[in-house]
């Protein structure tokens, strides 16, 4: 009789229409339970992402500036342009970016040339830059992406995958050794003082190739910023200390600095009885939903299991 009763209430918690399921009685869980499950969740997802990048590392031959730099390049296009970003990132590898880092209209007419933009120049700018990228290609034996690969539509101008990619070619440029400066910063502080990047003065005036605009200087949002180091300086930084023997103290304290990210999985978790106001908390709920909520795991959850019990 006990176990089918514990069965029936395990059954009527798990159907419920609240989602995540225990919304309506989040706040019968005292604090220290919920907090203890999202440090848990929280060393989970940083754990999960740092085994998709220890692949990468054995692929670029423990080459960590090449890693950054797909990590990069893979959140500058955020989510809308992060997979043509990726692929980008593979067919005009690092090793190529590195030999011409000390000129920026070099690495535009690369980005921009195996990115597919210049197959059809509309400008005196881009048609030199399709000059210089003819030779560069043959260099190296380059392949060019099709354009149609890249996405403008509902992006604001300045998230204009053509901006970004401007904004690559002035963070790659005479920055030998970012992973380095990224690791020897002190601070939070100075880890966003090296994405605060402008453009080229062409860019300053246009959003797209061949068609000017008001001048405008184009820097990266704080937002913006605080995405990338999210998703490519912190999983890399908990790599390189699990690595080493290091504890995740930097990686994550990084994330408590951080503020909280404003999206639908975050906004679920309104009802929660604590604050979600870092990036710690905010991609502890954003894996709690994606591997715990949405599959129905409460058993696996310390919030669901304290909530079967009482």
């Amino acid at each position: 009789m006990l176990f089918k009763e514990i069965k029936n209430n395990y059954l009527n918690f798990i159907n419920k229409e609240d989602f995540p399921i225990c919304n309506s009685q989040i706040k019968e869980v005292d604090s220290s339970v919920i907090s203890c499950q999202l440090a848990k969740v929280l060393q989970e997802r940083l754990l999960y992402k740092s085994e998709i990048i220890e692949k990468l590392l054995v692929d670029t031959k423990q080459d960590w500036e090449s890693v950054l730099y797909v990590l990069i390049l893979k959140s500058f296009g955020l989510k809308v342009n992060s997979l043509p970003m990726e692929i980008l990132s593979r067919l005009l590898p690092y090793s190529v970016i590195r030999k011409h880092k000390n000129n920026i209209f070099q690495l535009e007419s690369l980005f921009f040339g195996v990115a597919g933009f210049l197959k059809s120049p509309n400008d005196v700018y881009s048609d030199t830059l399709k000059k210089e990228f003819t030779y560069l290609k043959h260099k190296y034996n380059l392949e060019e992406m099709d354009v149609s690969s890249w996405k403008f539509l509902r992006l604001r101008p300045a998230n204009f995958p053509t901006i970004r990619l401007a904004q690559l070619s002035v963070l790659f440029s005479n920055s030998e050794s970012l992973f380095s400066k990224f690791r020897n910063s002190k601070s939070v502080k100075e880890i966003k003082k090296l994405f605060n990047v402008e453009v080229s003065v062409y860019w300053e005036s246009h959003y797209v190739l061949g068609k000017s605009s008001v001048l405008k200087p184009k820097r990266l949002g704080l937002s913006t910023v605080n995405v990338i180091i999210i998703n490519s300086i912190v999983p890399l930084f908990y790599l390189y200390e699990k690595i080493h023997s290091e504890n995740s103290s930097l990686s994550i304290d990084i994330l408590k600095k951080l503020k909280s990210e404003k999206n639908t999985i975050v906004s679920k978790f309104k009802q929660f009885p604590i604050k979600l106001n870092t990036a710690a908390k905010s991609q502890s709920v954003i894996h709690l939903y994606n591997n715990y909520c949405s599959q129905k795991k409460c058993l696996n959850c310390d919030i669901g299991i304290h909530l079967l019990k009482h």
